[in-house]
């Protein structure tokens, strides 16, 4: 039985539904609206239904089918009402039950709804990436390119791939010298923007009773069976199983895409109007042939920039698993988009675009956040993460 408190915030929830614009012109649709409301503690069958909403006898002609309309008119608009509106939580109407009918409800919580997928039979396990640092014993310096993170136990072949990309650029400044005998690859530190992602993601399932979840670096998670849900941060440079999932046949509906050349840009396959306006002003848009959009910017370190991160959920590949990927080269944009999907009020928008009648996600979606990120002297701030677009998948 609901509390009193449930009781009001239903009682509100209810009030602001109907004095919405998308209630405003539909008089059927307030009274069916209002009539599951009144009886909301149990199911309306559609006897029920044809007689007391639709004003008709039972057995009339086409009466089920005038039902089955007006049931998807309500739920469309109730679809509306939650998209614009600021509440978490807003009403839905599932799938009738054919022995019992229909019963309107109260949609979980955005932060719930996002998370199931990493609850119950599996266990949530981070990924995060450690960068690799190549290591030059006679100066004592690092060196790092964003291009290049191979696993650091084969020091030959960790070489061999630094070579490969920046083989020109090291042999000026490396003249005559063997690079295999004055550098060694190795690990610092993991990036600052994917530790404080992790740190939350990790708040919000302790806040949900969740014991704290496993973390593993993503060039050991190669090597192992990954058996739990994982969440995944990092890019196809730097993540190494994350760049497997995206390169598997189950990821292959995905449409946002971190550009192959250009760390600092993605690739987004038949932009929109909608997403060419959100992205205007902020970002160049380069048509790159085959409807692909390359979009990013050249904003350097000392000034403010906006840099792109893509949310994926996908299958992991082979399995019934879900998987949950942050992909981006910029560790505080990571940062900024794991605080908004562990925060309903900052999830609840790309929540309510994704769910179905009966407030379920899809297995297969993506997302498109912007994040604005200080200059370098100011290395720990950025702005909080917008929503872009979200394209969802029937994979």
């Amino acid at each position: 039985m609901a509390s009193e408190e449930d009781l009001k915030i239903e009682e509100k929830l209810f009030n602001e539904t109907l004095k919405h614009q998308a209630f405003a012109m539909g008089k059927q649709r307030c009274k069916l609206f209002e009539y599951l409301y009144l009886h909301r503690d149990g199911y309306v069958t559609v006897t029920q239904l044809i007689r007391e909403v639709l004003d008709l006898a039972e057995g009339t002609e086409k009466a089920d089918d005038r039902l089955k309309s007006s049931l998807s008119d309500l739920r469309k608009h109730l679809k509306s009402v939650a998209i614009q509106s600021e509440s978490p939580v807003h009403w839905i109407l599932p799938e009738g039950l054919p022995a019992l009918g229909y019963r309107l409800q109260l949609s979980e919580r955005p932060t719930i709804t996002f998370w199931k997928a990493h609850q119950g039979k599996y266990s949530p396990l981070m990924i995060y990436t450690e960068p690799i640092f190549f290591y030059d014993i006679k100066t004592g310096s690092y060196l790092r390119f964003l291009d290049v993170n191979p696993p650091v136990d084969d020091r030959d072949a960790a070489i061999e791939a630094l070579v490969k990309a920046h083989g020109a650029e090291l042999r000026m400044h490396y003249p005559g010298e063997s690079l295999k005998e004055r550098l060694r690859p190795t690990h610092i530190y993991v990036g600052m923007g994917e530790m404080d992602a992790m740190e939350s993601v990790q708040d919000w399932f302790s806040g949900h009773g969740s014991p704290k979840l496993r973390r593993i670096a993503s060039d050991a998670a190669e090597r192992i069976e990954i058996l739990g849900s994982p969440i995944l941060f990092g890019g196809r440079n730097t993540n190494g199983l994350m760049d497997a999932y995206l390169g598997a046949q189950e990821a292959s509906c995905f449409e946002y895409k971190l550009h192959p050349t250009s760390l600092k840009c993605v690739s987004i396959h038949k932009i929109t109007a909608e997403e060419r306006r959100e992205l205007s002003g902020k970002y160049d848009i380069t048509d790159e042939g085959g409807e692909w959009f390359r979009v990013g910017n050249n904003i350097t370190l000392d000034q403010t920039r906006d840099r792109l991160v893509i949310l994926y959920r996908m299958r992991v590949p082979g399995s019934q698993r879900l998987a949950t990927m942050l992909a981006s080269e910029a560790t505080l944009g990571i940062r900024q988009v794991a605080i908004a999907i562990t925060e309903d009020k900052k999830i609840q928008k790309m929540i309510h675009s994704l769910m179905d009648q009966n407030g379920a996600l899809p297995d297969t979606f993506e997302a498109l956040f912007s994040v604005k990120i200080a200059p370098t002297k100011r290395q720990h701030e950025a702005g909080d993460a917008e929503l872009i677009a979200v394209r969802k998948h029937s994979k």
